[in-house]
């Protein structure tokens, strides 16, 4: 894979030489020299007769459903394994669905015109247990945003396995707390598929009444806004109205950033608690959080001006 000019590899002898990071179309000096790729292409460098595809749903279905045995994990990894180019639509909007897809390789969109922006799903991610427990119909279309390979999964083989385990009240919580923070602007792009996966099975959803206290909550963890209505304060001034999905009290993440916010729990509302130790070493979600804090910080600069 060449990154420099397609010139100086004229005389290269490798038997297959790509031209990338190419912002126009490669002129025909360039096209004599190597080949281009687009974005999701795939090719083989080192031929391997390895079987990635199991080591790889044995890994994600382990993770996904730590509790069930070796041979569960065996039936429900028994099934189709299916490629599918980028553009292709898995599951639409208002379809019942009767088959779950884990994500093996590749990139799975979840759009939804409702929301402000899409999310992103990645290896590792199951679509559908929700609507699987639920037996209801989808609430987004997924479509695929890379070429990708998936593990095709009977909707009943999946509802047979997790009732006979008896994890299903466990499973939908999980699958909606996943799908809580994959909204979120500064975990849901920034974490793969293990971290949202470990952060949905430890953080805790709190029932706070008009008027409470977070100064208890906000020693232990990151608070994200479910539902309800909080609003931030420096001294007497008003700073914002922390929308949901956004977070609080992630200060103290940092040795030299000063807690200098108040909260006013202005309605019944309802929090998830995130325990710091889960995000303690994650730099570019450190680097999000000093972001959202340098922001309020001069929106409250101005407000006091």
């Amino acid at each position: 894979m060449i990154h420099g000019h397609a010139e100086d590899f004229r005389d290269d002898l490798s038997r297959k030489i790509i031209l990338s990071h190419k912002e126009k179309e490669l002129d025909d000096s360039e096209k004599e020299i190597g080949s281009s790729a687009s974005f999701g292409m795939q090719d083989v460098l080192i031929p391997s007769e390895a079987d990635y595809n199991t080591i790889y749903t044995r890994h994600y279905l382990k993770s996904l459903l730590p509790e069930i045995s070796e041979s569960d994990r065996n039936i429900l990894q028994n099934g189709k394994i299916t490629s599918y180019n980028v553009g292709t639509i898995l599951i639409k909007k208002g379809e019942s669905v009767d088959t779950l897809y884990l994500i093996i390789n590749g990139l799975v969109e979840m759009i939804n015109t409702v929301e402000t922006r899409n999310s992103i799903l990645s290896s590792g991610s199951l679509i559908g247990p929700i609507y699987a427990i639920e037996n209801s119909n989808a609430l987004q279309t997924y479509r695929t945003a890379s070429y990708v390979e998936i593990l095709e999964i009977p909707k009943e083989i999946f509802l047979f396995i997790i009732k006979r385990n008896q994890i299903e009240d466990k499973v939908k919580r999980l699958s909606i707390n996943r799908s809580f923070l994959r909204k979120s602007r500064i975990l849901g792009f920034t974490s793969s598929c293990h971290m949202i996966n470990k952060i949905a099975e430890q953080m805790k959803i709190i029932q706070l009444k008009k008027g409470s206290r977070l100064s208890d909550y906000k020693k232990t963890g990151i608070i994200l806004l479910k539902t309800g209505r909080i609003s931030l304060y420096k001294k007497k001034h008003f700073v914002e109205d922390v929308k949901v999905g956004r977070a609080l009290s992630f200060e103290s993440l940092f040795d030299n950033v000063k807690s200098v916010f108040t909260e006013r729990v202005e309605e019944n509302s309802e929090i998830y608690l995130i325990p710091f130790e889960l995000l303690q070493d994650i730099p570019i979600i450190h680097w999000k959080f000093l972001r959202v804090y340098n922001h309020r910080i001069r929106i409250s600069e101005e407000e006091s001006d």
